[in-house]
């Protein structure tokens, strides 16, 4: 195994990154943060903000599961927030009871999809890397998977 060094590093959020990837393409970063944001940032200027996306309140955490009697469950975000499809046109986000998606356009995303079925708070999202199967999973704070065909 190779060690491996911090070559370069930027304050991206105010407040803890949950959530950070490559964009399909490589040739940009995108992260969630504790402050609600959801930002691409260029590869090749380090720190240099391309774009802030606007996401849906919630997208980020913390996720919370009420009950009766005052029950009530909070988790700070620790899965994969959100993910590209194969082609990286269409990104998908954590949700109340399910996930959203977005189409992704250069500079904005237009909300074209809501995937419901949890009880919980989805807390994990990924998607099939085979083009062209559009299969997805969701894993919510209940302790649920659901694989989804045809997204």
């Amino acid at each position: 195994m190779q060690r491996y060094e911090s070559l370069l590093s930027w304050k991206a959020h105010s407040g803890q990154v949950f959530s950070a990837q490559f964009s399909p393409d490589e040739n940009s970063v995108y992260s969630m943060g504790e402050d609600g944001k959801f930002c691409q940032w260029s590869i090749q200027q380090v720190g240099q903000k391309i774009n802030e996306l606007p996401i849906h309140n919630g997208a980020t955490g913390p996720f919370v599961v009420s009950g009766y009697g005052g029950y009530k469950q909070e988790q700070i975000p620790c899965g994969k927030l959100f993910a590209f499809d194969p082609s990286g046109g269409h990104v998908m986000t954590c949700a109340m009871n399910g996930s959203l998606v977005y189409k992704v356009d250069d500079d904005r995303f237009e909300s074209t999809l809501t995937i419901l079925g949890h009880k919980t708070p989805v807390v994990s999202v990924d998607w099939g890397s085979t083009m062209n199967t559009g299969m997805c999973l969701t894993g919510s704070m209940d302790g649920i998977v659901h694989r989804r065909l045809g997204v």
